[in-house]
């Protein structure tokens, strides 16, 4: 296994950490319309979180081959592509 490439749980488990994330986000956001309305002093709004990005492989002729865990599930001639995760 390589550790450059995250595994099927690593990635789900980064993708539930971002949706959390976002909806901590969100959740300020929502809380300040209403802080603001009463005239009463806006809370912090955290950064949006990073995308989260898994490895997929494509073949010889550019064709989807799938969501790889390690360099050596790609096939011949194809290439590794970085894509944003999205389950």
């Amino acid at each position: 296994m390589n550790k450059d490439f995250p595994t099927f749980v690593e990635t789900t488990t980064a993708l539930e950490h971002r949706r959390e994330a976002l909806m901590d986000r969100l959740d300020a956001v929502l809380r300040n319309a209403s802080r603001r309305m009463r005239g009463l002093e806006p809370l912090r709004i955290p950064p949006k979180p990073a995308k989260v990005l898994c490895p997929v492989a494509y073949d010889a002729n550019g064709e989807w081959a799938g969501r790889i865990e390690d360099p050596d599930e790609v096939p011949a001639g194809g290439k590794v592509k970085w894509e944003e995760a999205v389950w």
